[in-house]
């Protein structure tokens, strides 16, 4: 990995000197599927860019974050997988059989908890988040159910782990919204903020988190700072300005909601969090960076979070909503 980064680097270097540049059409993709992988990239390209005097754009920090999610997206997270519970009546050799090929194509991703052989269930009743049943669950109506084959398919594959991101994503959010309302504060929540570009903006949200006493000037700073090594503009709807420490007395979120579009970073944004975290969240800071950017990336969903986010609370609750709503 090294050697390859550092030719990347080394034609990186080569393009700013002869003002070449890349165009990356994924940049925006990127940054969106994985913001903190994208961060990391930052942070690398600001330390080379400091060291090696070259101008780093955003579209070359892409290809870095797509280098870097290769390598950081190599290891599975044995603390993720799901539990399930696989139905399947039937010969034994058949059932045995299937287990076996599940746990060998997706035991990244789910546990196999136990193995009911019954045809008569109750569905309600299983303990598991995920429930694989080769038999037809008489329209229950729950999305924890997957009707797979007994003699298991690519299509079935593909179908539970589907089903496997999903929980888990509503898990992640679920987790986001107990973990994100004591962070807001009603007076760091701006609507209609008279602030046109976004060092205005960061200093106006900034000002609001230091009468908490949870940031100071130096943070802002370093926030800015940040801004201008690349946009933080995650989605076409949402900016999320941060300095690149944690740095913060304790985490909080300054947040300005406009209906009116800014220019942010070559977009227009119509919501502006500013987050500022503490070391003794720096467990929670994947989470909550990734799912907050995951919850406005749907522009319907920034667009009724705008409309109806008119205070603190109502702002709040349609994330909420949001967060609750079937995936």
């Amino acid at each position: 990995f090294v050697r390859g980064f550092a030719q990347h680097v080394h034609n990186v270097v080569q393009r700013s000197h002869e003002h070449v540049g890349s165009r990356n059409p994924m940049t925006r993709a990127v940054k969106l599927a994985s913001p903190l992988v994208f961060e990391i990239a930052v942070s690398v390209a600001g330390e080379l860019a400091d060291e090696l005097g070259v101008a780093i754009p955003d579209d070359e920090i892409a290809d870095m974050a797509m280098r870097i999610g290769s390598l950081v997206g190599a290891e599975p997270d044995a603390g993720a997988a799901l539990t399930a519970v696989l139905v399947c009546p039937g010969f034994e050799g058949m059932r045995n059989r299937l287990r076996v090929h599940l746990e060998r194509a997706l035991g990244h991703e789910l546990a196999i908890t136990r193995v009911e052989t019954g045809y008569a269930q109750d569905w309600a009743g299983i303990d598991a988040d995920l429930v694989l049943s080769t038999i037809d669950p008489s329209g229950t109506g729950d999305d924890r159910i997957v009707r797979i084959q007994p003699f298991l398919t690519s299509r079935d594959i593909a179908r539970v782990a589907d089903a496997a991101q999903r929980v888990r994503r509503q898990r992640q959010l679920r987790g986001l919204r107990s973990q994100m309302r004591p962070w807001f504060a009603p007076t760091a929540f701006i609507r209609n903020a008279r602030a046109a570009a976004p060092e205005a903006m960061i200093r106006l949200l900034g000002d609001a988190l230091m009468r908490e006493g949870v940031i100071d000037e130096d943070y802002v700073a370093s926030a800015i700072e940040r801004e201008a090594r690349s946009s933080t503009a995650f989605t076409e709807n949402l900016a999320v300005p941060h300095a690149m420490t944690m740095s913060a007395a304790r985490t909080a979120i300054a947040v300005a909601v406009n209906e009116q579009a800014i220019e942010w970073g070559g977009e227009r944004v119509h919501v502006v969090a500013l987050v500022a975290f503490s070391e003794t969240d720096r467990a929670a800071f994947q989470t909550v960076f990734e799912q907050f950017v995951d919850v406005f990336a749907d522009p319907d969903n920034a667009a009724r979070i705008v409309r109806r986010g008119d205070t603190l609370e109502a702002f709040l609750d349609e994330i909420a909503a949001l967060i609750d709503a079937p995936a």
